[in-house]
């Protein structure tokens, strides 16, 4: 017999997959306007000794809005799925799910560097869902979260196609319940554009 409140997690999780899923189909349709999309899977590491396993879509154009100085901007959508687990033995609740979706912005070299890589910056600010509010002892207050991303890495391959980045997110509810305590990623990603 499986207790209830198991029961009620892993419909919230299924939920929160679901919601993603269809996000990105109903998005699909715009091939016209995102030339191209993007599969990345990223490694992390948080408080209280929280990893993480995401799995990131993006959708992207190649429009660049030139800055001037040898730099250009980029923008994308990047919708995910994210598995939080513990790896302490500590009380409390030992994994949880999350789904968000966050407008990217990259801030790209014009010139690859000699060896064929190109490096770039990148930030965004998106919405996340949580299938659980406690993660070990910390509580976050509420499900719906914010999340502010930071990072840097380089497009390599014959045709850019793989990505390699460092990234740190903060993710927290900006206040709207308490406690408000949010938590810290730090994170690495591979990925593969085509």
């Amino acid at each position: 017999m499986v207790p209830r409140y198991i029961r009620a997690a892993d419909k919230t999780c299924c939920s929160l997959a679901l919601l993603t899923l269809l996000l990105f189909w109903t998005l699909l349709p715009l091939k016209q306007a995102y030339a191209n999309y993007a599969v990345t899977l990223d490694s992390g590491y948080g408080l209280e000794d929280t990893k993480l396993w995401r799995l990131n879509f993006s959708l992207g154009n190649e429009k660049r809005y030139p800055t001037g100085n040898g730099w250009y901007w980029i923008r994308n959508w990047e919708g995910n799925l994210s598995y939080w687990y513990l790896q302490k033995n500590i009380r409390g609740e030992k994994r949880l799910l999350e789904a968000g979706i966050t407008p990217n912005f990259r801030l790209a070299r014009e010139q690859q560097w000699s060896w064929g890589w190109r490096p770039y910056l990148e930030g965004g600010l998106g919405i996340h869902l949580l299938s659980r509010i406690h993660i070990g002892t910390r509580n976050l207050g509420s499900a719906f979260q914010f999340g502010t991303h930071a990072g840097l890495g380089v497009r390599f391959g014959s045709n850019e196609q793989y990505d390699l980045a460092w990234r740190i997110e903060h993710l927290s509810n900006a206040g709207l319940r308490e406690p408000n305590p949010g938590i810290n990623f730090t994170m690495v990603r591979v990925g593969y554009r085509w």
